[in-house]
């Protein structure tokens, strides 16, 4: 329980994420006198673009002001955020064995697009 407010320092590091994958997050926050556990939501909006990039990610880390002895880190001070892309395609078989009489003339392999979710890294 506390009866000041208290200042806590958020850093935003990209990892493989950049600035135009999404808006940056307050760099403090504060929270008001009183209670044992409160709870305060850091809202950032992920941006959607229309490059395929694969899965990206960032990172949220909690700090404490400098001198403050008030406040300590908990047992989670980072958290990491994943966005999944949705600019993707993918292509791959309808399936992996196809099975064909000899003298039927030709087997059929049919390829398949799929637009959306693309969670594996493009190269």
């Amino acid at each position: 329980n506390h009866n000041i407010p208290l200042q806590v320092t958020i850093t935003v590091n990209p990892m493989s994420a950049t600035a135009g994958d999404f808006t940056a997050l307050a760099q403090t926050l504060t929270l008001p006198p009183g209670g044992d556990q409160q709870l305060q939501t850091l809202t950032g909006q992920i941006i959607d673009d229309s490059i395929a990039e694969g899965m990206e990610s960032f990172s949220v880390e909690l700090g404490v002001q400098s001198g403050d002895t008030q406040v300590a880190l908990g047992e989670i001070s980072t958290a990491t955020v994943m966005i999944v892309d949705n600019d993707g395609i993918a292509i791959g078989f309808t399936k992996a064995l196809h099975r064909e009489s000899e003298g039927t003339g030709g087997v059929p392999v049919t390829v398949q697009m799929v637009t959306g979710r693309l969670e594996t890294t493009v190269t």
